[in-house]
């Protein structure tokens, strides 16, 4: 059970006469008029909407297993079912405040909010799943098809007893997604080894009426396939891997962030992501029986995500408005590294690690312009992304076998970069961050 309250600035209202409201993402940009820029910095007249999502999140289930070993046809099985039974509660009884602030930045006013009057509506899900699959070796391979299928049934309902503001709504309903695969490994040698998989993944949509899985919204459907290769040195001084992957998703279940009127989940088509995962890792000190250990890793992913067909968005306000095939998915980089470098005696060990992301698109329709696909209005969700390079830190000291104590500090230049422009405009990364932990293992 978890209850937070999260206050935050949700948007304002210029000094005009009348007054006009204006989003966080056009008040970012200064085009509307009264100029919603100088309200946010304290230097003009308007009102400043304060949104109250106060929610309250349940959640329990209870999940059995049973396994058995066996030998059948000359080879080797290890046998897995079981049963899960889960819910999930989200209950929103959320509310807005109005500040009144005068050309000079003093508040002059301030008006609560009916409580739930900004959000009143508990939404329920109640799933049951069944999966089985068995792990078969025989000679060099193991081989391990399975299967999981779930029943889920949903419930929304915004209840006017409590809040009375708003249209009641009342929906329930139910689907059944089925998903599973078949993995294969072969040892080629005792260090090194081959896989390959191929896998079907399913996501619904939310208990919602306007997210709820009818025939106008279904779930979202990926088939997925992996093949590649690992190399693991039984001294542990060095490892590569490589694995390339294709995962196909139908149907692409995606909700609305961040537009001024809000908006529906939807299915908005479908999308290929291509890649190659590479990993290295050597240790010169281990290699050579050094007291010191000099471990060093690599890693790079490629990332081709593109649109197979046009998005079916019809929501200006969604980040997924105006693809065309073959444009670039929102937020996925097209490559990124990482590489950490570090040194370890005894109980100590100090590490430092480099994070490589490049730019990306912030909507599916790839314009590079702060301009809306579908409206043509200036928009501080459009564009691109920063590329970044991130330097993090951290030290490692043991101090007995199960208990270790560290700290660190990530983005350890302090660097400044829009991480993001959703959902109402540039967003910067983590800044300069400390930390400190015990870490214990029973």
């Amino acid at each position: 059970y978890f209850k937070r309250n999260w206050e935050k600035l949700h948007d304002i209202s210029t000094g005009l006469a009348p007054a006009v409201d204006v989003n966080i993402s056009t008040a970012l940009l200064d085009t509307a008029a009264g100029g919603g820029l100088a309200v946010l910095n304290g230097t003009a007249a308007g009102v400043l909407e304060v949104r109250n999502n106060s929610r309250d999140y349940e959640l329990y289930g209870i999940q059995s297993v049973a396994s058995a070993g066996f030998e059948l046809g000359g080879m080797d099985h290890t046998a897995e079912i079981g049963i899960r039974y889960h819910f999930d509660e989200i209950d929103r009884f959320q509310w807005q405040n109005e500040y009144t602030q005068a050309a000079g930045g003093t508040i002059v006013a301030v008006t609560p909010g009916a409580r739930g009057a900004a959000g009143d509506r508990v939404e329920q899900t109640h799933a049951l799943a069944v999966h089985a699959l068995d792990e078969i070796k025989w000679n060099k391979f193991t081989i391990t098809p399975g299967l999981r299928v779930e029943y889920i049934s949903q419930y929304y309902e915004q209840d006017l007893r409590r809040s009375g503001a708003g249209t009641p709504a009342f929906e329930e309903g139910g689907l059944t997604a089925v998903g599973g695969g078949l993995s294969v490994g072969y040892e080629i040698q005792q260090d090194w080894n081959a896989f390959a998989g191929i896998h079907r993944g399913f996501r619904i949509p939310g208990p919602r009426s306007t997210q709820r899985a009818t025939p106008e919204l279904t779930e979202e459907t990926s088939l997925s396939y992996e093949l590649g290769t690992r190399y693991h040195n039984h001294k542990k001084a060095y490892y590569a891997e490589a694995v390339g992957f294709l995962t196909q998703f139908d149907d692409l279940v995606v909700g609305q962030v961040g537009a001024g009127a809000g908006g529906p989940t939807e299915n908005v088509g479908n999308i290929n992501t291509l890649g190659l995962e590479l990993a290295a890792g050597y240790d010169y000190g281990r290699a050579n029986s050094w007291a010191v250990h000099t471990p060093f890793r690599l890693s790079v992913t490629l990332t081709d995500a593109y649109l197979d067909g046009n998005t079916t968005s019809t929501d200006t306000g969604s980040l997924f408005f105006g693809g065309t095939d073959g444009n670039k998915v929102p937020y996925i980089p097209e490559y990124q590294f990482n590489a950490e470098m570090g040194m370890e005696y005894g109980k100590v060990g100090s590490f430092l690690s480099a994070t490589y992301v490049p730019s990306t698109f912030s909507t599916a329709s790839n314009i590079r312009a702060q301009v809306n696909a579908g409206t043509g209005a200036p928009d501080a969700r459009t564009g691109k992304t920063d590329a970044y390079l991130v330097l993090d830190w951290i030290v490692r000291y043991q101090l007995r076998e199960n208990t270790t104590v560290f700290g660190g500090v990530k983005n350890l230049l302090d660097r400044e970069y829009v991480a993001s422009r959703h959902p109402h405009g540039p967003r910067p990364g983590l800044p300069r961050f400390f930390n400190v932990g015990l870490e214990t293992q029973f």
